[in-house]
């Protein structure tokens, strides 16, 4: 399994947002494609590779701005958690109406349940449900990685202050979910630098 991640943002400002790519022999999945959507189109199609999925981690418009346009060119079917779907239909949930960014809305085909497993190619990505950032944040777990989209960063963690934030979840799921992986495993946030389960859990004091 394979991890490509793209920094992208241009229409947000100071903001920047990190989109991957997983792929495994042919087979690829996008997680969070919010912006800048060509660059994901051309590393796909230079990789020749079959979008399977779109993964949401959480329905913030950071993060899923340009699922639209990617979901309709490749005809790839959406995935989010089965607690985001008011965010795609409420402007403030999803913070568009805070950015004054308009994006194009999409019903998502999957709704997805806490360890779900989902193929890629001949591997299995797993869904682990985190509340906190929004209630129906998702971390998604690979071979020897996690991304943890709004929920953990490097040295940090996400904002619990936005509509359906709760801090005492957010931090239950980091302490109980996410640092229970191998110290080894890489930590691929939805913002800034890449970090591992061992620095965070090292420096997790909460």
């Amino acid at each position: 399994m394979n991890v490509h991640k793209f920094i992208v943002g241009k229409n947000f400002g100071i903001i920047t947002v990190n989109t991957y790519i997983i792929s495994s022999k042919n087979n690829s999945i996008i997680i969070d494609p919010g912006d800048e959507w060509n660059l994901i189109k051309e590393h796909i199609e230079k990789m020749n590779l079959k979008v399977n999925l779109i993964i949401c981690t959480h329905c913030h418009i950071d993060h899923i701005k340009d699922v639209k346009e990617i979901s309709d060119y490749f005809s790839s079917p959406v995935a989010i958690s089965e607690y985001e779907k008011d965010f795609l239909e409420n402007d403030e949930l999803n913070l568009s109406l805070f950015f004054g960014i308009k994006f194009k809305r999409f019903s998502p085909t999957q709704l997805l349940q806490d360890n779900a497993k989902i193929k890629i190619g001949d591997e299995y990505l797993e869904i682990i449900h985190t509340p906190g950032h929004t209630p129906g944040s998702i971390c998604i777990k690979g071979d020897s990685f996690i991304i943890t989209g709004d929920t953990l960063f490097k040295n940090s963690f996400g904002r619990t202050d936005l509509p359906g934030g709760n801090y005492e979840e957010l931090i239950n799921s980091i302490k109980n979910k996410l640092l229970k992986f191998p110290d080894n495993f890489i930590v691929y946030p939805g913002h800034e630098e890449n970090t591992t389960i061992r620095s965070e859990r090292k420096n997790f004091n909460y």
